[in-house]
């Protein structure tokens, strides 16, 4: 992961922090820009970590 914040173009690994998430549900979307993946399918993971204040 990159040390500084912003969009990471070299690796493949971002990390993003969301404070103050309004109301009781999020939703994250996922996407893949300027790929082309012959199947037009990509696995992929997603980690996260809830903290109370």
């Amino acid at each position: 992961m990159s040390s500084v914040d912003g969009v990471d173009h070299t690796n493949n690994v971002e990390k993003v922090i969301w404070d103050n998430v309004p109301g009781t549900t999020a939703t994250v979307i996922v996407h893949a820009n300027a790929f082309t993946i012959p199947t037009s399918e990509q696995t992929f993971a997603v980690a996260w970590d809830i903290r109370s204040l």
